[in-house]
C-alpha cells in the first residue's frame, strides 16, 4: 500500500518554509542587493548627511576629516563622538581605496577589540563601539557586501 499524503506532505512541508521565509518581509526594504551587477543599499546604510543630522541630534560631536594615518589618501571621513561611545566612517571609496581605509581601521581598532561592528560595505568603512550609536547614526541593517567584524 502506497502512502497517499506523501506528496502532500512535502508540499505543506515547503508551504510552511515558504510562509516563515515571507514572515521578515518587512525588512526587504533595508538589505543590500546586486541586480544586473548594480549595488543597492536599499536604505540599509544612511546617507552622509542624514548620518551627520541624525548623530548630531542624538547629542554627538561631529568632526570631519580628510586623511588617515597610515594612508596618503585624500578621503571623506568623519569621527562622531559622544563620551566614550563614536562612530568612525570614511565615505565614496573606490574598492581598492575601501580595501586600503579597513586595513588601516583594523590597525586601529582590531586590536583593542573595543567595538561592536568594524565593517567595509561597498563604498563605506565604518567602526562603531556599540549597538545604540549604530541605530541612533541610522543604519537599519548590518548586512553587508564585503568584510566586517561584529562583537556582541
Amino acid at each position: 500500500m502506497k502512502p497517499v499524503f506523501k506528496p502532500f506532505g512535502c508540499v505543506l512541508c515547503i508551504a510552511i518554509v515558504l510562509s516563515f521565509a515571507s514572515c521578515d518581509a518587512g525588512e526587504a526594504d533595508n538589505v543590500i542587493t546586486i541586480s544586473n551587477g548594480v549595488v543597492s543599499t536599499n536604505n540599509a546604510l544612511p546617507e552622509k548627511e542624514t548620518l551627520i543630522e541624525n548623530l548630531e541630534n542624538a547629542g554627538y560631536t561631529v568632526t570631519e576629516y580628510s586623511s588617515i594615518d597610515g594612508s596618503d589618501l585624500t578621503i571623506d571621513r568623519l569621527i562622531a563622538e559622544k563620551g566614550k561611545k563614536y562612530i568612525d566612517i570614511t565615505f565614496g571609496l573606490s574598492e581598492e581605496a575601501s580595501q586600503t581605509i579597513f586595513n588601516a581601521y583594523c590597525d586601529m581598532y582590531k586590536a583593542d577589540n573595543d567595538y561592536y561592528i568594524l565593517a567595509r560595505n561597498v563604498d563605506l568603512v565604518y567602526c562603531v563601539t556599540d549597538k545604540k550609536t549604530f541605530s541612533k547614526a541610522g543604519f537599519q541593517s548590518t548586512s553587508n557586501i564585503g568584510e566586517q567584524y561584529i562583537n556582541n
